[in-house]
């Protein structure tokens, strides 16, 4: 059988008592509000203990957990996304756009770099809304890589019958 990648966590299964590894240890947000989640993987809005968490919050963490699983590094310019600082991830988003997939794996990024640059925009309203959009836009992605893929196969066999010949 195929094996599958599973994610099974985010980071959010954390203690919310003093007794359970102390609440000092916890990553917190601009107003010291306990901050869910793997800090180099949240939205801009997560940091900000006012925001409204939206699906468009989730999507956000699973665009950086797909980027990082396509190329093996994180979309923005951080040195160890688990032990980054909430302040820090804040200014780093605030100041940075997100690595583009085309400058980090060409052979991806013309089908994905549009779908990146919505799952991980800083605005939510401009993000995926739901989980539905999300893939339907992964999967358009891929149907476009898979088309070049068979048209650059038929290139290939096209060039070498002809290379035969001579």
């Amino acid at each position: 059988s195929t094996p599958w990648p599973l994610v099974t966590d985010f980071g959010i299964a954390k203690p919310i008592t003093n007794e359970n590894l102390g609440l000092a240890q916890m990553p917190r947000t601009r107003t010291g509000f306990i901050m869910p989640g793997t800090v180099g993987y949240s939205a801009p809005e997560q940091i900000d203990s006012g925001s409204v968490l939206t699906p468009a919050t989730d999507l956000y963490a699973l665009g950086m957990v797909f980027f990082k699983m396509l190329t093996g590094r994180h979309p923005y310019p951080v040195v160890n996304e688990k032990q980054i600082d909430v302040f820090l991830w804040n200014k780093i988003q605030e100041e940075s756009p997100p690595s583009r997939l085309s400058d980090v794996a060409p052979f991806l990024g013309p089908y994905f770099d549009k779908f990146f640059e919505k799952a991980l925009s800083k605005n939510p309203a401009d993000r995926y809304q739901n989980a539905a959009e999300f893939i339907q836009a992964i999967e358009n992605a891929n149907a476009a890589l898979e088309t070049s893929l068979a048209e650059a196969e038929e290139y290939f066999q096209l060039s070498r019958s002809i290379w035969k010949r001579a």
